[in-house]
């Protein structure tokens, strides 16, 4: 249990560094597109290396957002092309088969859609 628990908390420790860098990249992506499109500067002057205040926190709640959307997407893709239809335990039971999509949805599986 307890080396469960410490192998948790480094596997915590690490997915919270890579989202935490990621964010960072995204709101300096979002902040540099900001100046340039004000015409404050070029990605990478000088003026854009102030940071701070509620623009920053706003471009963090964009970048999490960001991340949170690609999270969705990418779950939807992936059952939507390699789990498009499943047999649960209880149709299984009943003679449900999924080597292929055909025989799958012909023997009772449960079909997905892009949204479901």
């Amino acid at each position: 249990l307890l080396v469960l628990v410490v192998g948790a908390h480094f596997m915590h420790a690490l997915a919270s560094g890579v989202v935490d860098r990621n964010v960072r990249r995204v709101c300096a992506s979002i902040r540099a597109a900001e100046h340039w499109l004000h015409g404050d500067g070029l990605p990478g002057s000088a003026s854009l290396k102030r940071g701070g205040g509620a623009g920053e926190q706003t471009d963090a709640l964009a970048g999490a957002g960001l991340q949170f959307l690609l999270a969705i997407i990418a779950g939807m893709v992936f059952h939507r092309l390699y789990e498009h239809c499943v047999c649960t335990q209880a149709a299984a039971l009943e003679g449900c088969e999924d080597p292929d999509f055909e025989t799958c949805e012909s023997t009772g599986g449960i079909t997905t859609t892009w949204a479901s």
